[in-house]
């Protein structure tokens, strides 16, 4: 085997009409939020008037391809800012990657939860990623370049259930606002409701899901939404296409979309809102790089360079899907052309180019291997997806 000298890297759908791709460039005074369609997960990306942006969840770990895809193809490649409701893998999941491939300046979080946040440790992960974190405690006002950030979080922690730690938050740009629940329950919607916080607003992204233990009839008659965003599906979470919530925005006019097929942008101008499908539109790959093996047994995967030129790997990464952990090539490794590199677990004996400083990555025989380009092309899978 060749080797290389590494150089010193839904059923039920909208409650109305499938909005179509719009190939009109934003306006010049607008912010736009993106609603990341990822199955179950909250990802919103808030473009300001003034071209920065922030993400308010990041997803699942493994959503980071496609949330890294749409970012790349926005042209993003810096991040003001990360918002985190709370500190549950679909909420969380995405964050150390994402800081990883996309340098973040500051990350949110709730001073006060001190439940959610159990597996994801951001008073960890941020520094160590060269970015600040900064603990809310409700009432915050914050100007997000043009657009006003309104943050409230309960003042009694919920030990038992965690989703009622959510950071609440209104985003609010001329007379336009869109309130966001995080994963909200009941309990946490009626001390919401019982606060002097305004919670009236143009959009609603629902707590929880859209699943039933979340928007009272209470909380939709005091927001009065004219759209409703909900983080979930039929496919992958029946219980986010609830027939009773369903009924309860059909029966008060909120047009409701659901976390399935492209990703949205809702632009606001300041008066109005126009919602328009974002499909995605990879870049063709630059590389041609292949498996010549995987080996679990082993926690051994071996890649070549098909090209008849070198091929850095800065920016690609090798994923392992079902335990979604993400390697990042050192941006120094330079692939030959024919040439192939083995990247082992920190804890595997097999001979090794790079090691993945995790042990046995590889859990499960039928773990899919993903090696992606710097743009989030997939270059190789195994086994070969369909």
């Amino acid at each position: 085997m060749k080797r290389v000298v590494l150089l010193l890297w839904t059923a039920l759908l909208l409650c109305g009409c499938t909005p179509s791709p719009s190939v009109e460039p934003p306006a010049a005074s607008a912010c736009t939020l993106t609603f990341l369609t990822i199955g179950k997960g909250d990802a919103f990306l808030l473009t300001t008037p003034e071209d920065t942006h922030y993400l308010i969840d990041t997803g699942k770990a493994q959503d980071y391809p496609q949330i890294a895809r749409m970012l790349r193809q926005k042209g993003i490649d810096h991040l003001e800012g990360i918002f985190l409701s709370h500190g549950h893998k679909d909420h969380a999941g995405g964050l150390e990657p994402l800081m990883h491939a996309f340098p973040t300046d500051r990350v949110f979080v709730s001073g006060r939860d001190t439940v959610s946040y159990t597996e994801i440790l951001p008073r960890d992960i941020v520094p160590a990623h060269g970015g600040q974190l900064v603990e809310l405690n409700g009432g915050e006002v914050l100007d997000l370049e043009g657009v006003t950030a309104e943050v409230w979080i309960p003042s009694a922690i919920d030990t038992e259930n965690a989703n009622n730690n959510s950071v609440v938050m209104r985003l609010s740009y001329g007379s336009c606002s869109f309130l966001m629940m995080g994963d909200a329950e009941r309990e946490e919607e009626q001390a919401l409701l019982a606060s002097d916080f305004p919670v009236s607003a143009t959009v609603l992204k629902l707590g929880h899901h859209g699943e039933d233990d979340a928007t009272t009839p209470a909380l939709l008659d005091r927001v009065r939404p004219s759209l409703g965003l909900i983080a979930g599906n039929a496919a992958e979470n029946p219980d986010s296409v609830d027939p009773a919530i369903a009924a309860a925005l059909a029966s008060r006019h909120i047009k409701a979309y659901y976390s399935e097929g492209d990703s949205l942008d809702l632009l606001c101008d300041g008066t109005s809102i126009r919602v328009t499908a974002v499909p995605e539109q990879p870049l063709p790959p630059s590389l041609h790089l292949s498996f010549v093996s995987v080996d679990r047994a082993a926690q051994s995967v071996t890649l070549r360079n098909d090209d008849s030129t070198p091929a850095s790997l800065k920016g690609c990464t090798l994923i392992s899907q079902r335990g979604d952990e993400i390697y990042f090539f050192p941006p120094e490794v330079v692939l030959a052309p024919g040439a192939s590199l083995t990247v082992v677990c920190q804890d595997s004996t097999a001979p090794a180019d790079l090691i993945w400083p995790q042990d046995s990555v590889w859990k499960k025989k039928d773990d899919p291997a993903l090696l992606f380009d710097p743009t989030m092309n997939l270059l190789a899978s195994d086994p070969p997806r369909r």
